[in-house]
């Protein structure tokens, strides 16, 4: 009897580990179903389903990342995860070596064109700069030749002119 293992017992269990084997258990069920339920988000790894809480499913969250190691005191519920979320997972389409060439042709053709459209638009900027110095300089001397004519326009004195009975 001293070499018997134990097996686990939900009684018995941390809280961690409960948490843990409820969510697993839970994905478990969906594969059994078919898939997620329509409006579950499924976790999309350890460090979400870490962070996944649910009171309809009565599990909670946890913060130590040790919980989910592959190698921690958990490795078999985190086994039994991976396989889950694998059977879960929608798989992605996988593109084909003509495709992906297509791909690459288009995206150098388009970063090309971008490049170009770039540059035109960088001589553009460079231009107006220039156009807007010239217009600071032409207000500036237009100013100064103002506040030069308002100098001289005070020192002018004016003429009276009298009426022409009072000069005859």
């Amino acid at each position: 009897m001293k070499n018997e293992i134990i097996p686990y017992e939900p009684r018995r269990l941390g809280r961690a580990r409960k948490n843990f084997l409820k969510k697993v258990e839970l994905l478990e069920s969906w594969v059994s179903l078919g898939g997620v339920p329509d409006g579950t988000l499924l976790p999309s790894g350890p460090t979400e389903l870490a962070k996944w809480e649910s009171e309809e499913f009565g599990f909670k969250a946890w913060a130590s990342p040790n919980i989910t190691s592959p190698q921690g005191a958990h490795a078999d519920l985190r086994a039994r995860f991976d396989r889950v979320l694998k059977l879960l997972s929608p798989e992605k389409p996988k593109r084909s070596q003509k495709a992906s060439e297509e791909e690459r042709g288009f995206l150098k053709r388009t970063v090309v064109t971008l490049a170009e459209q770039n540059t035109e638009l960088m001589e553009q900027v460079s231009s107006l700069k220039e156009e807007l110095a010239r217009e600071r300089q032409l207000r500036t001397l237009a100013e100064k030749r103002e506040s030069e004519a308002n100098k001289k326009l005070v020192l002018i004195k004016p003429i009276s002119l009298q009426r022409q009975e009072d000069h005859l």
